[in-house]
């Protein structure tokens, strides 16, 4: 133990230079390995490194690629696409002295109208006096808003849904079968919602599937915009597991737009039917209750049986154009038993 005399000269030390010299370097000078009297006693240093350190992804290869083309002015840009050339497939042959067939070509007229993007960022004046010293507020403020519009900007580039609705789910065709290490017993009660490619990003079992959203502006207006959840299928799968050890699995046909399907089950099809999975394939394999809080019935948690696939202030990015594009596009959905691996309902961001 320190003297009366030893502890008044570290406190005068500490006084004299409480940044440069710490209570327990100097009783580490003085030679003792007992540190204990002074840890945790409100006196230690706070070693902090400035700036505050950037630590999130920015990742926007289509909005970096794809030049910026000023319009002409009106409220929509109009443009014709040649979608096909020989349409009617005429052969080649042609007879001595005649000439050949004449070919017809297939022209689509496409318009988009024009939206505004933005989102804001505030900082007060108290706020950005007491970072003096540590980081500049005002630059950090202005770098995230630029960076938040650019993320932004590749999820609508991508696949943003202004004028689309998802279709409703059909037949959930269910079975049971044998698979190690499952826990599910009873009869299952199987639902399923389409996500679009935001609904997708905006969703997670823990956090449930996006709907309706609600903004408030910097100007105090609020507004609501969809977020990329479709409506449910219109009448539940219903499968007896067959006892514990046994999986059951549900399928649906594909939804056209859909990159993602949330599955809820449980017991009945309203309060116990719970989020278990988001899978990208419209198939899912159910070995136990589902893990998640969000239900089909009613109350703070459960999922409104109304459409939120579309949100209208936004433009159609890459993947609805090519939805909306019918007969003029390849699309191949995959069913998650050939090609693949199947995901089982892994996805949770």
């Amino acid at each position: 133990m320190a003297t009366t005399d030893e502890t008044l000269a570290l406190l005068k030390a500490a006084q004299n230079a409480p940044l440069e010299k710490s209570i327990q370097q100097s009783w580490h000078e003085e030679g003792s390995g007992d540190t204990s009297p002074y840890t945790n006693t409100g006196l230690t240093y706070y070693d902090l490194e400035a700036p505050a350190k950037k630590l999130y992804p920015v990742i926007t290869p289509l909005r970096n690629i794809i030049p910026r083309v000023k319009g002409a002015g009106g409220n929509a840009t109009n443009w014709k696409a040649i979608t096909d050339i020989n349409v009617s497939k005429f052969q080649m042959g042609v007879m001595e002295g005649r000439r050949g067939a004449v070919i017809d070509t297939k022209v689509k007229d496409y318009t988009a109208a024009y939206k505004g993007l933005g989102l804001e960022d505030a900082m007060t004046f108290e706020a950005g006096y007491s970072t003096e010293g540590f980081d500049d507020l005002r630059a950090r403020a202005t770098e995230g808003l630029l960076r938040s519009v650019m993320i932004g900007e590749e999820q609508i580039i991508l696949g943003g849904n202004g004028s689309k609705t998802l279709a409703q789910p059909g037949t959930i065709t269910t079975a049971a079968s044998a698979s190690t290490g499952a826990t599910i017993t009873g009869t299952i009660k199987v639902q399923v919602i389409p996500l679009t490619q935001d609904g997708f990003y905006r969703s997670s079992v823990a956090g449930g599937i996006a709907q309706a959203q609600t903004h408030t502006a910097q100007d105090g207006q609020a507004y609501s915009v969809g977020s990329g959840s479709g409506v449910k299928a219109a009448s539940e799968g219903s499968q007896a597991s067959g006892g514990a050890g046994n999986k059951v699995t549900a399928s649906i046909d594909p939804i056209e737009g859909a990159v993602a399907y949330a599955w809820f089950w449980g017991s009945d099809a309203t309060t116990n039917c719970k989020l278990g999975a988001i899978t990208t394939v419209s198939r899912v394999e159910i070995t136990a209750n589902a893990a998640g809080t969000q239900h089909l019935g009613t109350g703070a948690n459960s999922v409104i049986a109304s459409d939120h696939s579309s949100n209208s202030l936004v433009y159609d990015g890459i993947l609805t154009q090519i939805w909306d594009n019918s007969g003029a596009s390849y699309r191949k959905a995959l069913d998650g038993t050939t090609g693949l691996t199947v995901n089982n309902g892994a996805v949770d961001q």
